[in-house]
């Protein structure tokens, strides 16, 4: 049977590793067992027990100021047979600004998806003012 804490953080560790060592530095991804789920993980920057809320990461390499913005998170749970980490839903999007409110793309994926979209789907943006602006 998985250790699904476990294998969590070292998932987190190792995308933390990746986006240090390309886009960014000296952030760090936590991940955070669900209280009342105990089955399910929460995978982001800033996220605690209280508040699972995923604060955006400033892509940027050494002390220039962001060119734009990262959201990651994920949601985390064992496979059907509880011997592998599953990703249940997963965010990436690219946003101009810190508060996430322009959007440029965002990539989304929900294993059992509650809305019409496919399980996996991007969209982008179509106005060009942003990417313009970027």
């Amino acid at each position: 049977m998985i250790d699904l804490h476990a294998e969590a953080r070292d998932f987190a560790a190792e995308v933390t590793s990746l986006l240090n060592g390309t886009v960014t530095h000296g952030i760090r991804l936590t991940a955070v067992i669900a209280r009342r789920q105990a089955t399910t993980v929460h995978v982001g920057r800033g996220i605690g027990r209280q508040d699972f809320s995923v604060k955006p990461i400033p892509l940027t390499i050494g002390n220039k100021p962001p060119a734009a913005y990262l959201f990651v998170g994920y949601i985390l749970k064992a496979d059907l047979e509880g011997d592998y980490l599953a990703v249940d839903k997963s965010q990436y999007g690219l946003y101009l600004d810190g508060g996430l409110e322009n959007m440029l793309v965002h990539w989304d994926y929900a294993r059992e998806p509650e809305n019409p979209y496919a399980v996996a789907h991007v969209q982008v943006n179509g106005h060009c003012e942003h990417f313009d602006q970027l």
